[in-house]
């Protein structure tokens, strides 16, 4: 699980998707509101948010997401806008 790509789904809610899962983060309340596995669940019909078998994949993805938001948060602080 090196590389990963972000979105942005709505004004609060993030993706963070790797080469098997996607991990659905709210920004606003801070946390997880779904993992899915869509290598084998296209449909994404189980959410392993609670799984424990996927809980490492979660925690992984949780710490990017959270990572990537603080630095887009800090760089867009910094900018001036005119």
């Amino acid at each position: 699980m090196n590389k990963v790509a972000f979105s942005r789904a709505n004004s609060n809610l993030y993706h963070v998707t790797d080469s098997a899962y996607i991990l659905g983060f709210n920004s606003n309340i801070d946390r997880a509101e779904f993992l899915y596995h869509y290598k084998t669940d296209t449909a994404l019909s189980k959410n392993l948010l609670t799984d424990i078998s996927a809980e490492p994949v979660r925690k992984a993805l949780t710490i990017k997401i959270k990572a990537f938001l603080q630095k887009a948060n800090m760089q867009y602080n910094r900018s001036v806008f005119k």
